[in-house]
């Protein structure tokens, strides 16, 4: 069964406490800017946690940090594959092998 962005809320919210969340009126131009429309559950996401580490997984939020602001890396992950990624972003580089998680 394939974990949802939803579930995972569900399940981090025992769990964690945000240090930058997304406002609401941010995300439209966030999604400007990347030339995308974030689903509701990550936008949710965005809203309700920022960014989120867990274990060896980092997804990308709106933070501080290039490494894991989803602004810096879906950015840098369109530039080798220029079109083939125009109507993405990037929830979680892998760092293996140019695998991204979109």
């Amino acid at each position: 069964m394939p974990v949802t962005v939803k579930k995972m809320l569900q399940i981090l919210q025992k769990h964690y406490s945000n240090i930058t969340t997304l406002q609401q009126w941010q995300a439209p131009m966030i999604e400007n800017q990347l030339g995308v429309r974030f689903s509701e559950d990550y936008r949710a996401y965005l809203l309700n946690y920022g960014e989120v580490s867990f274990g060896s997984h980092e997804l990308t939020g709106i933070c501080r940090s290039e490494r894991i602001n989803v602004v810096n890396v879906t950015e840098e992950a369109k530039k080798p594959y220029g079109s083939l990624l125009s109507d993405c972003y990037v929830i979680e580089d892998t760092y293996f092998d140019d695998i991204y998680i979109l």
